[in-house]
């Protein structure tokens, strides 16, 4: 039997059943048209937004007072671009940011020693440098883009300490405290000369230096003494009173004394006449004496020596010489003893009493062992154990991972069906028609907000007393515009504002030292300053929008530090305050016209400097001397009418006690010479018994001489020659003996007499 399909005949199923598979391929047709739209949108969206990444990562922007060195993969390149927008290898090319307009290098807590072994710090150095455009790569290339470390920081650094260890605290901290800034300018700018020529120090600036607790207190208590001197000044007047008085009593008393001493003076060389006069009669009188002293000591000499002369034969002095043989027991002869016949009794003796001869000891030298066994060195390990080798090195294996396999399915590769021949295939194509023109309605829109905000960003407003200058790239342009409404290049040109009518610059709490070292404080320092328009391109350029900075605010620090370092506190507080501003402004003036003409300084306003409190109650201290002149007015009076009643007083006695010295001396004198008259008789009684002692002496030395030369014959020596040798117990004979002393007695005598 044939099937209904053959025969023409549709049953309901089948006809659903075809109805279903219909809207199903209607389905599928439809989702497929939709890919094939969404698919190229989102790769043409993520192609956009790659170049756009590409982009942005190539181009990169230079400000205006830097310029761009560049590396490339790692290697410095020799290209230097200028301010702007400039494009680069992603990833394979860096660049670095350098500045070529001044900038300050700002050292923070610089701690050095003094040469007399004290910390302190500098709490800030501020070092203005300046690197040439043209200088760039070569300082970049040798000391790379933190070329002010090694260049700069370090060098300051060594200065700071050099120069703090060849002076004292007194001189860092005052005497030499305001040339430092430029001994470190100097010698910074020497050395870059040598080592990175195109780099320049156009200024340094240091603040004062931190110093101990207790040092500082003994400035600032140094500082208080001195303005008790102002004190001291103010009590001038009372106190010139008060000299006058006691000057005119002083002039009354010097005169009481004067005359007072003239008295005495007078007096005094009276005294010293009378002391004179009695000291000469002393000294005649004592020459009497010595010389009659020494006149009986000559005739003593004289008379002994003519004695001596006659009793010293040969005969006696042999007698004298056997009985000096006869006090000793040991006589020793040899031909080794020419001259030493008397041996000492500290010999050693033996039990007979005979010297005890020593034998010389032999030497002992101990054995040595060994060192040497055959020549070589025995050696001893000093460890018996050997170090532990590792032969071994190995790593645990581990399992290898399985990749995962994923499996997608793949699109059928017959096309599906599209369109099912009843009218569906036109409202198909009306609703791609719509969704098309949906998207085109959204991207202008998006268009429209997007010029909108556009045109919004580009225009901004100056207001009036300013001027606009532009940045584009960051490289800044040439236009200067003024107040108003202008447009400008969103996202690529920014702009910023400058003031061009007067303008005041606080500076709060700025300190300073004196030249005594004590630290003051300005509450407030205000500089009034009007930047010309036709000056703005120039200064922003080389300075930016913060000109203010490095050559206003930098600048008044600096200069109120020198002129306080110069200065005590009497100067800064009273004697110069009122010329400060007009130095200051003076000092800030100069140095615009120099580095930057078109800034202006109209007027500087200085409040009264902070000073320390004791010094603040000297100064009003100072005003309360004043009411004390009158009372000295007074008193001079009073002082000179007393001062002249003592002057008479004391000259009345002065006298009386002259008079009664004079009469006291001549009573002196007179006792003086009765005593010298009692000396004389002295000395010539002493003088008579001298000379009578000696010639008694003399006379019986010469009857001895006499008596000897009848004694003293060749047969009573020998005699007494043998009976010295009796009483010697021991005598040492030699076969040699030249010189003995003991020989035939008549022998000796000849001799001696032949000499």
């Amino acid at each position: 039997m044939d099937s209904d399909a053959e025969k023409g005949v549709t049953s309901p199923l089948t006809s659903a059943a075809a109805v279903r598979q219909r809207l199903n391929n209607r389905l599928n047709a439809q989702s497929w048209d939709i890919n094939k739209l969404i698919v190229p949108a989102l790769v043409g969206v993520a192609i956009t937004a790659a170049i756009i990444y590409i982009l942005s990562i190539s181009i990169h922007r230079v400000d205006e007072g830097f310029v761009a060195v560049y590396y490339r993969g790692g290697a410095l390149v020799k290209e230097v671009t200028g301010p702007g927008l400039h494009m680069r290898l992603p990833i394979i090319t860096t660049y670095k940011s350098i500045q070529i307009t001044p900038q300050t290098d700002e050292l923070v807590n610089v701690p050095c020693g003094t040469s007399g072994g004290v910390i302190i710090t500098f709490g800030r150095i501020e070092v203005v440098n300046i690197l040439k455009q043209d200088a760039v790569h070569d300082v970049v290339k040798s000391y790379t883009v933190d070329y002010d470390k090694p260049l700069i920081h370090n060098k300051v650094h060594h200065e700071i300490n050099q120069f703090c260890s060849r002076h004292t605290i007194q001189e860092v901290y005052i005497d030499l405290f305001d040339t430092i800034d430029e001994n470190l300018k100097t010698a910074l700018q020497k050395e870059l000369h040598t080592l990175a020529p195109g780099l320049e120090v156009q200024a340094v600036r240091v603040t004062k230096p931190i110093i101990p607790e207790q040092i500082r207190k003994n400035y600032e208590q140094m500082e208080a003494e001195k303005t008790m001197l102002l004190v001291a000044m103010q009590r001038q007047k009372v106190v010139e009173k008060e000299a006058e008085t006691e000057r005119k009593r002083a002039l009354i008393e010097a005169e009481k004394e004067s005359q007072v001493a003239d008295i005495h003076n007078k007096r005094k060389i009276a005294e010293k006449e009378r002391e004179q006069s009695i000291n000469k009669i002393a000294n005649n009188m004592l020459l009497e004496k010595e010389k009659a002293s020494v006149d009986a000591a000559k005739y003593k000499i004289e008379t002994e020596s003519a004695a001596f002369q006659k009793i010293l034969t040969p005969e006696y002095l042999e007698l004298q010489r056997i009985k000096a043989i006869e006090k000793n027991n040991k006589i020793y002869y040899g031909d080794k003893i020419p001259t030493a016949f008397l041996m000492t009794n500290d010999s050693p003796k033996n039990e007979n009493n005979s010297p005890r001869k020593s034998e010389p000891k032999a030497l002992e030298i101990n054995p040595f062992q060994d060192i040497l066994n055959n020549g070589q060195s025995v050696g001893t390990p000093l460890f018996g154990t050997e170090l532990p080798l590792f032969s071994d090195y190995y790593c645990m294996n581990r399992e290898q991972g399985t990749p995962l396999t994923t499996t997608r399915s793949e699109r059928p590769s017959t096309p599906i069906p599209y369109g099912d021949g009843y009218g569906h295939r036109q409202r198909d194509d009306a609703a791609r028609g719509h969704f098309i023109k949906l998207i085109v309605c959204v991207i202008l829109t998006v268009g429209l907000l997007i010029f909108a905000a556009v045109i919004f960003a580009s225009i901004h407003q100056v207001q009036e007393g300013f001027v606009a200058v532009y940045y584009r790239g960051g490289a800044l342009v040439n236009s200067v515009n003024g107040p108003g409404y202008h447009l400008k290049l969103p996202g690529i040109t920014t702009h910023k504002l400058i003031q061009v009518t007067p303008q005041t610059d606080e500076l709060l709490n700025v300190p300073c030292g004196t030249s005594g070292g004590v630290i003051i404080t300005f509450g407030r320092i205000e500089v009034v300053n009007i930047l010309r328009k036709d000056a703005v391109h120039d200064i922003v350029k080389n300075y930016t929008v913060d000109y203010d900075k490095p050559l206003i605010y930098n600048k008044v620090h600096h200069e109120i530090n020198q002129f306080c370092s110069r200065h005590t506190i009497q100067e800064v507080y009273i004697d110069l305050f009122d010329k400060i501003d007009e130095n200051l402004k003076t000092a800030l003036q100069k140095e615009l016209s120099e580095l930057a003409p078109g800034l202006e300084v109209q007027a500087v306003r200085v409040t009264k400097p902070k000073i320390p409190e004791q010094i603040r109650e000297n100064y009003e201290l100072m005003e309360a001397e004043k009411t004390k002149l009158l009372v000295a007015t007074q008193r001079q009076r009073v002082v000179e009418k007393e001062a002249e009643t003592e002057r008479k007083r004391a000259l009345i006695e002065a006298e009386k006690e002259s008079q009664v010295a004079d009469i006291r001396n001549k009573q002196k004198i007179s006792e003086k010479e009765r005593e010298q008259s009692i000396n004389k008789i002295a000395n010539t009684i002493l003088l008579e018994k001298e000379k009578a002692e000696a010639d008694a002496a003399l006379y019986k030395s010469e009857k001895e001489s006499i008596a000897y030369q009848k004694l003293l014959t060749p047969q009573y020596l020998e005699l007494k020659r043998i009976e010295a040798i009796e009483k010697n117990n021991k005598i040492f004979y030699g076969d040699k003996i030249p010189t003995a002393f003991l020989s035939p007695i008549g022998k000796t005598i000849e001799a001696a007499k032949s000499k």
